[in-house]
């Protein structure tokens, strides 16, 4: 099978080249599309594959504003140059390796080959007929705003399918297919976000895309994400608010759905003929709910950061409210993220009123031990160490806090096993 590594670029001098180097022995080729670059990019490629050995086709498109033209058109390319299967990936991306490890969390099995990466695709292909996208799953690494630490997140982007499939979506762009979405043996780093200047590069599309699809909540979380960034806070809010309110009408139904399954088993031993016809109609109405979009989970969670960066009685009241609405949803139940903000959130809220507040004090380490009953496995996406060194170390805060040295050594000593620098410094202070 010959599997092509298909790209856009645009003055990415900077990682182009590791980018190249840490994907080549996954592919056969290269094939790269550049939209427009002003600086090295082009040379750099050119330069890169040769030293490789690798077949290098760089194409050229015309920038107007749509990602999604801009992707076909490199896939296009690249099945002129024999692609069965694609590898998506930008240049800001660098596949993780045996040959060429990162800094990997100690939570992830990561490290991959061509061997591997051909396996899965058979198996894939066996179990669905062809009928799949294959997600690279992608460690962002994020800087903190004082630029004294950089932590992790995880999310599954979908990166490897076969010829013949094509991008829809001038922004934030997906293929444009229903097929199942699985899971592959590959992960890459990112560190894109770590390059400020880049955070508002696709600002005027965003608004352009919201501008012609107001409907659309997507558009609205993502333009809000970006207004956030660059700290417009008021256009921020106005976009997340936005985007929640289909949000809030699905954790409502949600809550209705838990407590009528709650009801409902109590009642088990029951007839069923006695129950009457209201009652199993709202059973069927609410059960045929469509699941939950993935981005209503990530952008729920990112509106309560935005609102506790805030820090105002105000955005703290609204963030209490909407994490309680997405707590009794049940959205969240197997989501280490959430609890971890809700964590950090009680204690800001308990600081900001201690008064009226006090009695959300037990919360604080009741969410940071459920991180740690949901752990680290099976994610789709998240902060790395939610589910285990960081809640570790917040909860080892807690106890030293209360005086409670034994417990608070005992979560240390667990987090600094992960190699985690802010435990193992507060060891050596105990």
């Amino acid at each position: 099978m010959k599997i092509n590594l298909s790209m856009i670029v645009k003055n990415e001098e900077r990682s182009v080249r590791r980018c190249l180097l840490a994907a080549a022995d996954f592919v056969d080729a290269f094939v790269v599309v550049d939209t427009g670059s002003t600086d090295k990019t082009v040379e750099i490629i050119e330069q890169t594959g040769k030293e490789l050995g690798k077949p290098t086709h760089i194409g050229h498109f015309q920038w107007i504003d749509d990602f999604a033209a801009a992707r076909n058109y490199a896939l296009e390319l690249s099945e002129q140059y024999g692609a069965e299967y694609h590898l998506m990936l930008d240049a800001d991306e660098y596949l993780l390796s045996d040959k060429y490890p990162e800094t990997v969390p100690k939570t992830q099995n990561t490290h991959a080959d061509r061997q591997v990466l051909e396996n899965f695709i058979i198996r894939m292909n066996e179990k669905y007929h062809g009928e799949w996208i294959g997600c690279v799953g992608i460690f962002n690494l994020h800087q903190d705003k004082s630029n004294a630490s950089i932590s992790q997140s995880l999310e599954y982007a979908q990166r490897f399918f076969r010829a013949g499939i094509r991008y829809a979506g001038a922004i934030h762009e997906q293929p444009d297919t229903e097929w199942q979405l699985v899971a592959g043996p590959v992960f890459s780093e990112h560190d894109g976000y770590l390059q400020r200047d880049k955070s508002g590069r696709n600002l005027p599309y965003l608004e352009k895309a919201v501008q012609e699809h107001p409907e659309d909540a997507y558009l609205h979380y993502q333009l809000a994400g970006t207004y956030g960034i660059i700290g417009e806070n008021d256009r921020a809010k106005h976009e997340y608010e936005a985007f929640y309110r289909p949000v809030q009408q699905y954790f409502q139904i949600q809550k209705q759905k838990a407590a009528q399954d709650k009801t409902e088993e109590q009642n088990d031993i029951e007839d069923t003929q006695n129950r009457s016809k209201a009652t199993l109609n709202s059973k069927k109405n609410v059960e045929d709910v469509t699941p939950i979009p993935e981005y209503y989970l990530t952008g729920t969670l990112r509106y309560l950061q935005f609102l506790y960066r805030l820090d105002t009685v105000e955005s703290l009241e609204t963030a209490k409210k909407i994490a309680d609405q997405a707590e009794a949803s049940g959205a969240y139940a197997e989501d280490p993220d959430f609890y971890y903000f809700l964590g950090m959130f009680y204690m800001k809220y308990v600081l900001k009123d201690t008064e009226k507040n006090i009695s959300f004090l037990r919360r604080i380490p009741e969410s940071y031990q459920k991180c740690l009953r949901i752990g680290e496995s099976h994610r789709a996406r998240g902060e790395v160490g939610t589910g285990s060194f960081q809640a570790l170390y917040n909860l080892g805060l807690w106890y030293e806090l209360n005086g409670q040295t034994k417990l608070a050594r005992e979560c240390y000593e667990q987090a600094a096993g992960y190699h985690y620098q802010p435990a193992e410094e507060r060891l050596r202070i105990l």
